[in-house]
């Protein structure tokens, strides 16, 4: 299966909180990245919306 770059929007719950950075992650598919990105988030977290950007072609090079 081809890897694509995925960036994932997080937030929090808590509208006062201070908004985070996205963050980006190379997988398979959608399923996957929300798993990926879940896993690492710390508690109260979580994913928002989750943008495809490219699709791999080399080693680190990526075309969308």
């Amino acid at each position: 299966m081809e890897n694509h770059l995925w960036k994932c929007e997080v937030t929090h719950p808590d509208k006062w909180a201070k908004k985070q950075r996205p963050v980006y992650a190379v997988e398979e598919s959608k399923p996957k990245v929300i798993t990926y990105v879940n896993n690492h988030l710390k508690d109260g977290y979580i994913v928002g919306k989750v943008s495809q950007l490219g699709k791999r072609l080399g080693m680190n090079l990526y075309h969308s």
